[in-house]
């Protein structure tokens, strides 16, 4: 059941929208659980108190360098995400087919200093990855090559947390940080850009399964949810993602 405070947040066609996805492609965890990790504390529980979120995640992250300068240059404040940083240009709802590029994995280390092996790095690429794959395909095509009216998708993991139980019995919240930049794929042309970071709840956290990186795909999802409504709105005509 979703948090009343969660839910007036969101209007209900992003509420039935993120439903649609999740029906049509029966996502692990499902993408519907993504409407609490917008919101960092309105989904908090009862053992709010004893999970150990990562507090470098629970904030604006800065710039990683991987954007480009205009890129950082253009972003704002979004107003509908705490925390996010969006840049969006008219002209990207022109856009239908998308090239979706490997995501790169910046950190060797999590939020909380431990390392990131090799293996720990491709997985979260390719479960980022897939997971914006995954959310864009219901609308709009994928492809490999640029072309006329085809935009390329540029995906960065720039921090991570694990999650999990300490010995002690304490619950370590997961997440990630990330940024994005989508260009026209022949000209180059700057279309949108964002950056963000999102610890799930406690509510909503998978830190007792034995995959440490359960819940960064549970922002995963979140994420590609939100790119996918983001578009649907520029589609629309709807400009709620800050300046040209």
């Amino acid at each position: 059941m979703h948090n009343p405070s969660t839910l007036s947040r969101l209007n209900q066609n992003q509420y039935m929208e993120l439903h649609r996805i999740k029906n049509r492609f029966g996502l692990r965890r499902g993408l519907a659980l993504g409407v609490c990790l917008s919101l960092l504390t309105a989904c908090a529980s009862d053992d709010a108190a004893v999970a150990d979120r990562p507090a470098s995640l629970d904030q604006t992250p800065p710039s990683s360098g991987f954007l480009s300068e205009s890129a950082y240059a253009r972003l704002r404040p979004s107003p509908l995400h705490k925390g996010a940083r969006v840049y969006e240009n008219p002209r990207l709802a022109q856009y239908r087919s998308f090239i979706v590029d490997s995501v790169k994995v910046i950190p060797d280390r999590t939020a909380r200093g431990r390392p990131l092996t090799p293996v720990d790095s491709v997985n979260l690429g390719v479960k980022a990855r897939f997971a914006v794959i995954d959310a864009l395909k219901i609308n709009y095509t994928i492809v490999d090559k640029p072309g006329k009216g085809v935009a390329r998708m540029r995906l960065a993991v720039t921090k991570v947390a694990f999650s999990g139980t300490t010995p002690a019995g304490v619950m370590e919240l997961g997440g990630a940080a990330g940024e994005v930049e989508i260009v026209d794929s022949l000209t180059g042309e700057l279309l949108g850009a964002a950056t963000e970071a999102d610890v799930v709840s406690p509510s909503q956290s998978a830190a007792e399964s034995i995959d440490k990186l359960a819940d960064a795909e549970l922002v995963f999802d979140h994420w590609a949810a939100r790119l996918n409504l983001w578009l649907q709105r520029l589609a629309r005509g709807e400009r709620t993602y800050g300046t040209k």
